[in-house]
């Protein structure tokens, strides 16, 4: 089977991760405004109970089944049959998982707002994005999520005018999603052949696949538990909105990192069921040096520009959100290394009690955090928990593969970027205490931020810094196959 480079699937999913940073830019701040704090953290709440679920219904499904289907990228044959396997279990358990939080929200002092979340479960267990990630497949998952945010964000702006249109918003979101997974089943054609629905087993590999599903259910308290313990906890919904809104601006940022852990998974797998294991090592070398030299300015910028961006970006009553904002953005080089580390290597190369260990104390660490700090700090205690629980999924992964990886070598190449965002971020600090505008002030700081960061790298004579400029002056060359 042919495969698209790694540049080339980069591109299509960068691409897309580009576009998600431009519609929360145009969406954030109008439903923020529209709908209000409350209003936003009562869907913020209520989607986070719903996205526990959307989380564990796959049944550990999604990582298994890109990387089984990566193994077998040269073979339509046993491509068709992990895919039908998998696909299979994926309907029984989004079956019932979908039946168990309808019950649970029947149950919701906002009844219809919890039901209607229930098509966000229904929605992944038609997802196949898992079998285009395994055959490498990004041009038609972009465009499908492309397609979808589009129309998604003009409903929002034509049907979304006032506080009371909470529940047309969640509609929107909802259905969108859900036509949009299942308008992709019609291309698994190209890449399977019909089932023999005598051979279908949704149980083989089953023991694999709940070792998978563990940390899927680990990822899921560390992740969608924070929303709802401040909800619970905290006084009034306002603190979810905080949190929510700050969360999601950093999430954005990750996109950005996390987008080529995603593109290299199934590559990795196919190396390794190769064993080209000189191939994976040089390509760790540049995913580190990739996220350091993203990451590390991204944390620093946001950090700078906190008290200047929540405000001109989310409107009045949002100010609790600044010290969450810079709080959560010290996680995203750290996430970039635990995606390289995890994602890139130990899933894709079937060390995933290792990946699982990991995520479990993290998991753990962070609900620890959260029930000692949320009634004190509110939104601020879980972004400091948060903080904890993936220094400590980074940290413990370290450790697992040291002997694999040079990690001390590695970790040194990133005081180049380190130097250059503290520079950065001590001239966009004086840029902030000028008496102009937010607006003109923020698109200042982030341009000169920019331009000093990699003026700095430039100096410096950062290695693939430069390799990276080289690529861009060259003919587009692909990376490797």
């Amino acid at each position: 089977m042919a495969k698209s480079s790694v540049i080339e699937n980069y591109i299509f999913n960068t691409g897309y991760q580009i576009f998600l940073l431009i519609v929360p830019l145009i969406t954030m701040p109008y439903v923020s405004r529209i709908l209000g704090s409350e209003a936003v953290g009562t869907y913020s709440y209520y989607e986070s109970i719903a996205a526990l679920f959307v989380m564990v219904a796959p049944f550990g499904t999604n990582s298994y089944g890109s990387r089984e289907i990566s193994y077998y990228q040269d073979s339509r044959q046993k491509r068709t049959k992990v895919f039908w396997n998998v696909f299979s279990l994926r309907l029984i358990t989004g079956i019932i998982f979908s039946g168990v939080y309808f019950v649970i929200s029947c149950n919701q002092n906002e009844q219809i707002l919890s039901t209607i979340l229930t098509l966000n479960i229904i929605s992944i267990t038609f997802d196949i994005s898992w079998m285009l990630q395994g055959v490498e497949d990004f041009q038609i998952i972009a465009l499908r999520n492309i397609v979808v945010k589009v129309i998604s964000t003009a409903l929002i702006f034509i049907l979304i005018n006032d506080s009371t249109d909470l529940i047309l918003y969640a509609i929107v979101m909802c259905v969108s999603t859900l036509l949009g997974n299942i308008s992709v089943i019609f291309v698994v054609g190209k890449y399977i052949d019909k089932p023999d629905l005598k051979k279908i087993n949704p149980f083989h590999d089953f023991n694999v696949v709940l070792g998978l599903f563990i940390p899927t259910v680990a990822l899921s308290i560390s992740n969608m538990l924070d929303k709802p313990i401040i909800g619970l906890l905290s006084k009034g919904y306002n603190e979810s909105g905080y949190y929510d809104r700050a969360s999601k601006i950093v999430n954005v940022s990750l996109m950005v990192i996390t987008s080529l852990g995603t593109v290299l998974k199934p590559r990795m797998g196919y190396w390794f069921e190769n064993k080209e294991y000189k191939k994976i090592q040089q390509c760790l070398k540049k995913s580190f040096s990739f996220v350091f030299m993203l990451g590390i300015p991204l944390c620093m910028g946001l950090i700078g520009t906190a008290s200047v961006l929540v405000p001109v970006y989310l409107g009045d009553g949002y100010e609790g959100a600044i010290r969450v904002l810079k709080t959560l953005s010290v996680t995203i080089p750290v996430i970039g290394i635990s995606n390289i580390i995890g994602t890139q290597y130990l899933l894709p190369t079937k060390r995933e009690k290792d990946y699982t260990k990991s995520i479990i104390f993290g998991a753990c660490v962070n609900l620890i955090g959260d029930i000692l700090l949320v009634k004190k700090y509110g939104a601020l205690g879980v972004a400091a928990a948060t903080v904890f629980a993936e220094l400590t999924v980074s940290c413990y992964q370290i450790l697992r593969v040291r002997k694999d990886i040079d990690i001390r070598t590695i970790l040194h190449t990133a005081y180049k970027y380190l130097i250059s965002s503290i520079i950065m971020y001590g001239v966009t600090s004086m840029i902030c205490k000028m008496p102009i505008g937010n607006l003109p002030k923020l698109i200042i700081m982030i341009l000169v931020g920019a331009a000093i960061y990699f003026s700095a790298l430039f100096v410096m004579q950062d290695v693939f810094f430069r390799e990276i400029v080289m690529k861009f002056k060259e003919k587009p060359v692909k990376w490797r196959k």
